[in-house]
């Protein structure tokens, strides 16, 4: 291990960045900064359009684990969900009434869990684009390997049953 700079992989034209994810297959490679966007590795496309944060904010970007979805908030009460496979459009999902700080997909990329300022989890349903369920939840979460439950905290962890044994 050296940790020789290798080198520039694009210019984003991003003032600043403050949260990066690489997808599954390692083919994008998602940021989020006063510029939000994802980087195609393959071949060297570059999506910076969309909407950034605000300084010394935190959240970061997501991919789910099936490498299909790309999720982000700049930060604000919404939550933006981009198709990789039609990545010309972005939906954005409104719900929660605080700024979202927490993203994670669950393990089969079919649920995507928000966490908010406010405390509460929004649960959503990737391909309907439905919240699926609310309830407090401190705002950083993530859902166990097998899907059924989730985990949030800042100072304690808490754990919800999201579904029985299957």
């Amino acid at each position: 291990t050296t940790g020789n700079r290798l080198g520039v992989l694009c210019e984003t034209g991003a003032k600043f960045i403050v949260g990066l994810a690489f997808s599954p297959n390692g083919a994008y490679l998602g940021f989020v900064g006063d510029r939000s966007g994802y980087y195609h590795l393959p071949s060297h496309t570059l999506r910076a359009d969309m909407p950034g944060i605000r300084m010394n904010s935190i959240t970061h970007p997501t991919f789910s684990p099936n490498g299909r979805w790309y999720a982000y908030s700049p930060l604000d009460t919404t939550l933006r969900i981009v198709d990789l496979h039609s990545p010309e459009t972005m939906t954005v999902l409104e719900g929660n009434k605080a700024a979202i700080k927490d993203l994670n997909f669950s393990a089969d990329s079919r649920t995507i869990a928000a966490g908010d300022r406010s405390g509460i989890v929004r649960l959503w349903d990737v391909a309907t684009l439905r919240e699926l369920a609310n309830f407090p939840l401190d705002r950083w979460c993530g859902f166990s390997p097998d899907g059924r439950c989730l985990v949030g905290g800042t100072t304690e962890l808490s754990v919800r049953r999201l579904r029985e044994k299957e």
